[in-house]
């Protein structure tokens, strides 16, 4: 069935994500082998399963923690919410809207935009470090360049990369792009992150500089969807565990710092840690030298993600 997209608004007090047998299925490739029938084996393809009947819903300001063994469906889920992969079946919706009906310029209203990292950081080879992190701000019109540059090295000074800002990604360490790919989805203020494995390439004191990042995030308001193994420091900040496995949600845990009234009334609740709660200062140093800066910009006020009212009237 065909959906107007013009009937299609997204409403920010809707939860942020929400899907209901939520189903992918992969087809074998199809087309004559370029060897002919020569080398051709007899073998019986059928279609794969990845997702097998997803439901979650992932209430706005919360951080949900998807985990499970690989190849269980998470990177999937993910992305299927960025619309990169179709459904098969069943529904997913970002902000009451099914992501395939999701206009590009919602990821420029306040209340509705999305920041996305993805398993590997997928940087543009031909741009600088800091050019890479100025893509987030894609949609935001109303900045200037050296607006957007002061925002971003503020962001990477946060995650220690500000000072590899004029290099090209081929100049970096795994761990160095991956932080740019972080910085470049937390630069334009989202409302909503999907996360896929953005620890994975960084070593322990560097996923924990992260993780607080995050949390701030996450006590502001933003919605955090993020897939890894690395539980230890995540579990002690996020609102809940998503368990995955064979393609389905098998369990959903309460953690902590779950949104007010987002869970049912017969729903367990745990109290907040209170360790977790405190958060140290981002300790951000002098920018370097070598890149444009200007005083305008506070490092507080850039690091804080911003709120405004929705335009959906």
């Amino acid at each position: 069935m065909l959906i107007d997209r013009s009937l299609c608004i997204p409403d920010p007090s809707q939860p942020a994500l929400c899907l209901t047998d939520a189903k992918v299925e992969i087809a074998p490739p199809t087309g004559t082998h370029f060897w002919g029938q020569w080398f051709a084996r007899e073998t019986a393809q059928e279609h794969v399963s990845v997702l097998n009947g997803v439901n979650l819903t992932v209430p706005a300001g919360a951080w949900y923690m998807l985990v499970g063994p690989s190849g269980c469906g998470k990177s999937t889920l993910l992305s299927v919410l960025n619309n990169l992969t179709p459904l098969s079946s069943g529904q997913a919706m970002k902000f009451g809207v099914p992501v395939d009906c999701w206009g590009r310029k919602w990821e420029c209203c306040p209340g509705t935009r999305t920041g996305t990292v993805f398993q590997t950081p997928a940087l543009f080879d031909q741009l600088t470090a800091l050019e890479n992190v100025c893509m987030g701000f894609e949609c935001r019109e109303k900045c200037t360049t050296q607006e957007k540059h002061d925002k971003a090295l503020l962001v990477m000074e946060a995650l220690d990369v500000a000072r590899f800002a004029l290099r090209f990604p081929s100049e970096l360490s795994g761990g160095q792009q991956q932080r740019i790919s972080i910085a470049r989805a937390l630069v334009g203020d989202p409302d909503l992150l999907l996360m896929d494995e953005p620890l994975s390439a960084l070593d322990e004191a560097n996923a924990r500089i992260v993780n607080q990042l995050l949390l701030e995030r996450q006590q502001a308001g933003t919605t955090i969807l993020m897939a890894s193994h690395r539980l230890g420091e995540c579990l002690e900040a996020c609102s809940a565990k998503v368990e995955m496995d064979a393609g389905v949600v098998t369990s959903v845990d309460v953690c902590n710092f779950l949104p007010k009234d987002s869970l049912p009334k017969d729903s367990p609740k745990h109290p907040p840690n209170d360790s977790a709660q405190h958060s140290p200062s981002s300790g951000l140093g002098d920018l370097p030298q070598d890149v444009p800066q200007t005083a305008e910009i506070s490092k507080s006020d850039a690091l804080k993600p911003t709120r405004n009212a929705s335009v959906w009237n």
